[in-house]
C-alpha cells in the first residue's frame, strides 16, 4: 500500500520487491497521478500489470493512449 506515486515508486525499486499488479486511481495526491506512475511502470517494470480507476471519462482516452489497452470507466 502507498500514499502517492513517489512512495509506490520507492516500493518498487526495492531489491526484493515482488509486486504483480498495481491498482491506482488516476487522480492521487503528490507531484505524480495515475497515468505518470502508470508511464513510470511500462518503462521500468513493464512485466507489473497496471489497473487505473478514474471517474472522470474524460481520462479514458489518456489511460487508452498509455497502455493501449480498452479503457472502462467506474460508475458512481
Amino acid at each position: 500500500e502507498a500514499g502517492c506515486a513517489a512512495d509506490a515508486i520507492a516500493i518498487l525499486q526495492e531489491p526484493n520487491c515482488v509486486v504483480n499488479l498495481v491498482f491506482s486511481d488516476v487522480r492521487m495526491p503528490g507531484d505524480m497521478d495515475g497515468l505518470g506512475l502508470s508511464r513510470w511502470i511500462f518503462e521500468n517494470r513493464p512485466n507489473i500489470a497496471v489497473i487505473l480507476a478514474s471517474g472522470d471519462l474524460g481520462k479514458t482516452t489518456a489511460m487508452e493512449d498509455l497502455c493501449g489497452a480498452e479503457a472502462m470507466g467506474k460508475n458512481k
